[in-house]
């Protein structure tokens, strides 16, 4: 099968898209979630998945305990397991789990779907209602790239069931222009960490990059600044406000360093900005789980589709340009003029950006 994708752009779009491909599942359906919520705009997903699981399709649902706390241990879980579904939570948190910190700070932040390990959607689209007018990005693919998002899933599926963390080595192959990277907390399986550095570091002419929280690593943050300081064109996309105020301050704490670089600054102000995209050179793009920060990069459990199809770059790369449109521009002059508590304030969040 040839290898095809199509974006949505908004958390209701993708969502009318996932439960149509669920809707034809003839033999499977695997979902992986941070967030999963019961309520009134995603419980149709769960009365899907019963209803497909009724008729013979094999269901897995894979979440996060903290994430998709609403649901666990809740009855709706019972429903499903009665139904036929297998479920698990990655790292439950409780009492008698504490004394293992593993539990409660390595979270399973990837957002995957796969229907007959044929189709596969993977992006930033959590289900929960909050979230359903929300700019984000979901691809939908097919193609034999579906084979390495089977096989991640599977092995997080197995890493939960025996209670064990992922080590195995996952393929970085491109396939048709495809792979899908994934990282873990432990340094050497940090496989799109380590992708994303390397381009940026060989990076040529443009670096475009579009996250809900910028409290990148430090090494990171190094990268574009030594990226724009060489002239390269260095772009972030950030939401006006986030979800979390707290990460807005520490966002804000790297915006006068960044400015000073060169590095142009833009706050999404349509809306809440979810997207995790990055364009680099026309020649490498990315849409995932992963946001710029410290707890993604070295916390958690993420995984990003990345591309050198030329077509599918230069459509991220019209989406970043459409998303400026809504957006303003962040500027040295006035931006070091703010008033002295937010500085202040901001400056208060670096002794916790490494848990941000």
């Amino acid at each position: 099968m040839a290898t095809t994708w199509k974006f949505y752009l908004t958390s209701d779009e993708a969502w009318d898209a996932m439960y149509a491909d669920c809707q034809s599942a003839r033999e499977t359906i695997d979902i992986e979630q941070f967030i999963m919520q019961y309520e009134p705009a995603t419980k149709r997903f769960f009365e899907l998945f019963m209803d497909k699981a009724r008729s013979g399709v094999r269901v897995r649902v894979l979440c996060d305990m903290v994430g998709s706390y609403q649901i666990y241990e809740s009855p709706v879980i019972r429903d499903l397991q009665d139904a036929g579904i297998e479920v698990q939570f990655v790292h439950p948190v409780s009492a008698w789990r504490v004394p293992n910190w593993t539990s409660w700070a390595f979270r399973d932040h990837r957002k995957l779907l796969v229907i007959d390990g044929t189709i596969a959607h993977t992006g930033g689209v959590g289900l929960n209602q909050k979230t359903k007018a929300w700019r984000d990005t979901n691809i939908r693919l097919t193609g034999p790239v579906v084979d390495q998002m089977q096989r991640a899933y599977d092995q997080m599926w197995q890493s939960v069931k025996e209670d064990k963390p992922i080590r195995s080595r996952q393929s970085r192959e491109f396939v048709e222009g495809f792979t899908f990277l994934t990282d873990t907390p432990w340094f050497r399986s940090r496989l799109f960490y380590q992708n994303l550095l390397g381009t940026i570091k060989h990076a040529q002419r443009s670096i475009y990059l579009t996250t809900p929280y910028f409290v990148p690593p430090l090494r990171l943050f190094r990268r574009l600044r030594q990226a724009a300081r060489r002239g390269i064109e260095v772009r972030l996309l950030l939401p006006m406000s986030s979800d979390f105020r707290i990460v807005d301050y520490a966002m804000q704490s790297f915006f006068t360093l960044a400015l000073k670089s060169g590095i142009k600054i833009y706050r999404y102000r349509a809306g809440m900005m979810h997207a995790k995209v990055g364009v680099i050179d026309e020649e490498w793009a990315t849409v995932g789980s992963t946001n710029l920060d410290n707890l993604s990069f070295l916390f958690n459990h993420e995984a990003n589709i990345v591309t050198m199809r030329g077509e599918c770059i230069e459509e991220l790369k019209r989406h970043f340009f459409e998303d400026l449109e809504n957006a303003e521009e962040v500027r040295f002059e006035t931006w070091t003029r703010r008033f002295l508590g937010w500085k202040i304030l901001e400056l208060l969040t670096w002794p916790i950006h490494s848990f941000l």
